[in-house]
């Protein structure tokens, strides 16, 4: 995995602070077994996509039943870049919850696509926050690489606004021909998403992590 910072005119997260948190969210994490709050309680630690699970999307793919249904896009490349809004239910995090024992997990529940350029999209979501682009590598869907996407930034109790950004692999066992084909296309695609971040938002800090 790749991790590419974007310098912001006001201020660049730095490599040691980037460890820093990363480190503190996992200890966060690991500790997280050792105590616990009401139902009713704010989560100190808790990650924004927690308290608000709607991910943004910018992706290559084919949209497929309108972006409406499953499987939302599909493996091959669109015209233009779609981008859109994924909507997610949080797994249930209570004392008694199934997710301590590993049986309760992110779901995505929709797709809102969103008409005109991802510049408006951005625009409107950053807020001055931080923000984290997460690219999947081979062999994913596109639920597959929100579903990554979400857990990552939960993960690390990331504050900001995440993106998945997602490219028309076919996700097939046999099928890697295919898809360095298609990844071929990425680099192009992903330079002019981080130029239009870059522009049009006023994010204080911008985080990719690129899968190989």
């Amino acid at each position: 995995m790749t991790v590419r910072r974007l310098p912001q005119p006001e201020a660049a997260l730095s490599r040691r602070a980037l460890l820093r948190a990363l480190a503190a969210s996992s200890a966060a994490a690991g500790l997280g077994g050792c105590a616990s709050f009401a139902a009713t309680s704010p989560r100190l630690d808790a990650s924004a996509l927690s308290e608000k699970p709607t991910l943004l999307v910018a992706t290559t793919r084919k949209p497929v039943n309108g972006a409406r249904a499953k499987p939302w896009y599909g493996s091959e490349r669109g015209s233009t870049m779609s981008v859109a809004r994924a909507r997610f239910t949080p797994p249930d995090t209570g004392r008694f919850s199934l997710a301590a024992v590993g049986m309760s997990d992110w779901s995505l529940d929709s797709i809102e696509p969103v008409p005109g350029q991802i510049g408006a999209l951005l625009a409107q979501a950053t807020n001055g926050h931080d923000m984290l682009i997460y690219v999947h590598g081979f062999k994913q869907t596109f639920e597959a690489a929100a579903l990554d996407a979400v857990r990552l930034s939960d993960g690390i109790r990331f504050r900001g606004d995440t993106m998945v950004f997602s490219w028309p692999s076919k996700a097939g066992l046999f099928d890697y021909t295919y898809d360095r084909e298609k990844r071929r296309a990425l680099d192009l695609w992903n330079a002019r998403l981080l130029d239009i971040v870059a522009g049009k938002t006023d994010a204080s800090n911008v985080v990719e992590l690129a899968r190989a």
